[in-house]
């Protein structure tokens, strides 16, 4: 599937692919689906290359403990040029971006799984429980076990 949007879209999506390939578990091939969907989402929006390669390098590494370093040494700029350049064109900065993506999977793996929401927070890169819940909640406006109960009530 992502084979053939890679090649009309002209989006690098090979590392996704061989993400799925690996996949063992269904919840493992999910998470990768889920991944190339939010990255196609933002491929409707025109930045320039390198915050294009940047905004790309987040949505492939989000589940891991990134920063504005890395993903500058990432797109070879200087990093204060980098948070600059993409607060003017993405509209947020760096880690809310980062932040925004991890709590939309996260809330989507709640809405979608059975996994627990320990094993949540930290597929989607948080380690901290307490954090990943005041996060979610300032994020959502409510809890992420309140979601789990929605689910079960549907």
């Amino acid at each position: 599937m992502f084979a053939g949007i890679r090649v009309k879209l002209g989006v690098d999506l090979q590392e996704l692919e061989s993400g799925i390939e690996k996949s063992r578990t269904y919840e493992e091939m999910l998470a990768c689906v889920q991944q190339g969907l939010d990255l196609l989402r933002g491929q409707g929006k025109v930045y320039s290359e390198p915050i294009q390669r940047a905004v790309d390098y987040i949505g492939f590494h989000y589940t891991e403990d990134i920063s504005l370093n890395t993903v500058a040494d990432f797109v070879y700029l200087n990093r204060d040029y980098l948070s600059r350049q993409f607060k003017k064109e993405v509209g947020v900065n760096f880690s809310e971006f980062l932040m925004k993506m991890r709590m939309r999977r996260a809330k989507r793996l709640l809405e979608t799984t059975n996994m627990r929401i320990s094993d949540i927070a930290l597929s989607v890169g948080i380690t901290n429980m307490s954090y990943f819940s005041t996060v979610f909640h300032k994020s959502f406006g409510c809890k992420p076990n309140d979601i789990r109960k929605k689910k079960k009530v549907e």
